[in-house]
């Protein structure tokens, strides 16, 4: 079998796994795996509860699995992420040997390089004190300690539910009821705090340690008890579904258009928010910039004259949310530019690139002003850098006019990519890094989206990496790298056959251009 003969039947393979997980709604289910952190604070959550404790057992089972097998886990995981679960999971299985709990922790944080990395240490501060591993009187925190300006809803109320928790315990200050109502407001329907499984958790320590608000903390157990997992453990959210279900329709029109696309526009139309925007499921009560760009970007490859309506509305939304800088942030318009979320707005807009080109060129001067002299850009919510290049790299190769600053850009972050590979022909999450199958689909999408390929011995040899990373009639295996909330991982195994496809295709329709691989 020839490499293109190979590359073929790869597709086929990584197809077929996506499209087993599409649900006859037109949307394909993006479930998210259980997580350490959030199974440990359910077990903190139960505590004293009736009628809890098979339940209890079976989380805790979770947490000493997980804590038997981190020394084994794949060298290519975060080591903040990992050094953070591993202290709530020591903590609520009371298995403490070998845990120094203030070093460590500070340790650990001091490895986390982020503009919220203050905010992080009060409230893990804080978390890890009510989980007993840290003590409450050895944290001294002011109520402004707590301010979360410029950020989603979700992140505001966990550290209000942080304050409650502290002052609660501490006395340092009293806990107001303006503070206890914005928390108990927030509640959405179905018990969660949009969806937000993580978030929850906090804000429902910090209800119960009120002695109040029983119906919100059953509501709310309720939807945890819900999303609790086979394997005993508990997720960071239930699933992307709106996020996979248009990834996975822009990366199926590289090729053809999918089969299921009317379905997938449907759904993609029906769960659009009453700000126009998208989340990154249904049901959420505010949209966020990326995850409507993506929509945007596949309701106009796939059902752009069906969808009119709703792009007016989504394209409002993303023209609204620029920062003065030129950049587009997640959630909040005045919060930090973020590279990745900046590449994938151009990336919906380039499909009318005269209609939008002042904004495009703005967004792309503050790119050239966020690139790092290595040609590298910081990524937000993917664990390598090699992410925030790749989108990079494919929202502003794909421009129709692009003059000196946008190829400049982009060659130096073509060589950034080619110096991070491996021997092995992979990448990792960072230099060095033991390739996986994820971050090499990121770097090969950079590469090939240039019109003619640098280095195609290189690609050669990164997509050689790549189907090995695929066991027969199996998709790709990828150790996760997607971030949420920063520092902490959690894993769509998805995404690895997404991203993985997406690179796949690429190289099938530059094929010509690796004369070396035929």
């Amino acid at each position: 079998m020839d490499f293109l003969d190979e590359l073929q039947e790869s597709i086929i393979v990584v197809e077929n796994h996506i499209w087993s997980n599409y649900q006859p709604e037109g949307r394909i289910h993006g479930v998210c795996a259980s997580r350490a952190i959030e199974t440990a604070l359910t077990v903190q959550l139960l505590k004293g509860m009736e009628d809890c404790d098979d339940l209890s057992e079976k989380l805790i089972a979770f947490c000493v699995t997980y804590l038997n097998e981190i020394s084994e886990q794949d060298s290519t995981e975060n080591e903040v992420y990992k050094g953070i679960s591993k202290l709530f999971v020591s903590a609520v299985v009371s298995e403490r040997a070998g845990v120094d709990p203030v070093n460590d922790f500070e340790q650990i944080l001091g490895r986390f390089n982020h503009p919220s990395k203050e905010r992080k240490h009060v409230l893990y501060s804080v978390l890890l004190a009510e989980v007993g591993l840290l003590s409450f009187e050895e944290i001294k925190l002011s109520q402004h300690c707590f301010d979360s300006p410029n950020n989603q809803s979700w992140t505001s109320l966990v550290m209000i539910a942080a304050k409650v928790i502290y002052g609660l315990n501490t006395k340092a200050f009293t806990v107001s009821d303006e503070d206890l109502n914005l928390l108990v407001d927030g509640q959405s329907e179905d018990g969660s705090w949009d969806c937000h499984i993580f978030a929850g958790l906090i804000i429902l320590i910090a209800l119960k340690k009120t002695g109040q608000f029983s119906s919100a903390i059953e509501k709310g157990l309720t939807f945890v008890k819900a999303q609790i997992r086979p394997d005993g453990g508990v997720p960071f959210i239930p699933d992307v579904d709106c996020w996979i279900t248009a990834l996975s329709g822009i990366v199926f029109s590289r090729r053809n258009q999918p089969k299921h696309s009317d379905a997938m526009a449907d759904y993609i139309r029906k769960i659009q928010l009453e700000d126009g925007g998208w989340g990154f499921r249904k049901g959420l009560s505010a949209s966020d910039t990326d995850d409507t760009s993506l929509c945007v970007l596949f309701l106009q490859l796939s059902a752009a004259e069906k969808s009119q309506q709703a792009l007016s509305k989504g394209l409002k939304v993303l023209l609204d949310s620029q920062n003065t800088d030129g950049g587009f942030t997640t959630y909040v318009r005045g919060a930090p530019s973020e590279v990745e979320v900046t590449a994938h707005v151009i990336m919906s807009l380039s499909a009318e690139q005269r209609k939008h080109d002042s904004i495009i060129e703005s967004a792309c001067k503050w790119l050239a002003t966020a690139q790092g002299a290595d040609g590298s850009f910081r990524s937000e919510w993917v664990d390598t850098n090699l992410y925030s290049v790749s989108q990079v790299l494919f929202a502003i190769n794909t421009l129709s006019n692009r003059n000196s600053l946008i190829n400049e850009m982009a060659a130096r972050g073509g060589q950034f990519l080619l110096k991070q590979q491996n021997i092995d022909g992979g990448w990792g999450n960072f230099h060095g890094a033991q390739s996986t199958a994820l971050s090499t689909s990121y770097a090969l999408i950079g590469l090939l989206s240039f019109d003619r390929i640098p280095a195609a011995e290189a690609v050669a040899r990164g997509m050689r990496f790549l189907l090995t990373q695929q066991s027969e009639n199996v998709a790709f295996r990828s150790a996760p790298d997607a971030l949420g909330p920063r520092p902490l991982v959690y894993d769509i195994k998805l995404f690895a056959a997404i991203y993985g496809l997406w690179a796949l295709y690429e190289l099938e329709a530059k094929w010509d251009q690796l004369p070396k691989i035929k």
